[in-house]
């Protein structure tokens, strides 16, 4: 569940929101190219189903090292881009803080959505197991409160 009003994450819902983060991303002329790529392979690599449990456990831990990495790497990238833009124009010049700033925020947005998207791959998988094991519980239960029922008008 996500919010306040314990709304369910689904995998589709985040999925579609960094999708439509690379679109953004596609439609954006404030972003170079290598960045663009970079995210988007980010991506893919979320949307990735993760071949074992084992995967599935390191798999957010490794994407949360690797965009906050990768922020820096970016941020830094951009801000040096900016920086051979701002020399060629003088807009470019004058609003050279707020497009960075502006780029920076879209980093941390897009990249958090990456996040989320590998972290629901792992609760989806954790929670699956947990149905796995807990229907024999359940089961085990069932047959023992039949026991303790029966037992209890024997005597």
């Amino acid at each position: 569940h996500q919010g306040l009003y314990g709304r369910k994450a689904t995998l589709a819902r985040l999925t579609g929101q960094l999708r439509s983060s690379h679109e953004q991303l596609a439609t954006r002329t404030g972003l170079i190219g290598e960045i663009r790529e970079r995210l988007v392979d980010l991506g893919e690599q979320a949307l990735q189903p993760p071949a074992s449990f084992t995967a599935s456990l390191v798999q957010p831990v490794a994407m949360g090292i690797r965009t906050r990495w990768l922020y820096h790497r970016l941020s830094w990238q951009a801000r040096k881009e900016l920086v051979a833009r701002a020399a060629l124009s003088e807009v470019v010049d004058q609003h050279q803080d707020r497009l960075l700033e502006a780029t920076r925020r879209f980093l941390r947005e897009h990249l958090a959505e990456t996040r989320r998207v590998a972290q629901f791959g792992f609760y989806e998988r954790l929670f699956s197991w947990w149905h796995i094991v807990h229907v024999p519980f359940f089961l085990m239960m069932v047959l023992s409160g039949i026991v303790h029922v029966l037992a209890v008008h024997m005597y």
